[in-house]
């Protein structure tokens, strides 16, 4: 069994739609990964780990890799379900793949694995929230000269 690897939340906010480019055929050109990472705003390791985990696949012409419009697909649907909360393991798992290279990717999950995530997001939230409300009060105690209680 892989272990699960988990990166820190993401802090840039990721695109609700895909980025907009000149043409249609700009659209269906390869791109660099440089050019990928400045898209979405990802670092090349971050590629690099998602194609280890067959995640994404480019064209490689020598030490060049070469992505697609459907790598751009898949890692906006990736950084989608990473803000939602979704391991590198459950994307591998719920990323669906039509057989043919026109077929659009997209994500697979079904109510009760959304209900899951929602539940799990929700008592993150909660914890949250109240180690805020704890670090309010430890800062005015502080601020007053006080002791924190």
């Amino acid at each position: 069994m892989m272990p699960r690897y988990r990166h820190p939340p993401r802090k840039t906010a990721v695109p609700a739609a895909a980025p907009q480019t000149a043409s249609p055929e700009a659209a269906s050109d390869p791109i660099l990964i440089s050019d990928l990472c400045s898209e979405y705003g990802v670092t090349a390791r971050a590629l690099r780990f998602y194609e280890e985990n067959g995640l994404l696949r480019p064209r490689r012409k020598g030490n060049i890799r070469l992505y697609s419009q459907r790598d751009r697909d898949k890692v906006r649907l990736i950084l989608l379900l990473r803000s939602a909360g979704f391991g590198v393991n459950d994307i591998v798992a719920h990323i669906a793949e039509g057989p043919g290279r026109d077929d659009p990717v997209r994500i697979a999950l079904g109510p009760a694995q959304i209900k899951a995530k929602l539940d799990e997001n929700r008592a993150l939230l909660q914890t949250t929230e109240e180690a805020v409300t704890l670090l309010e009060t430890w800062l005015s105690a502080v601020e007053r000269g006080e002791p924190i209680p």
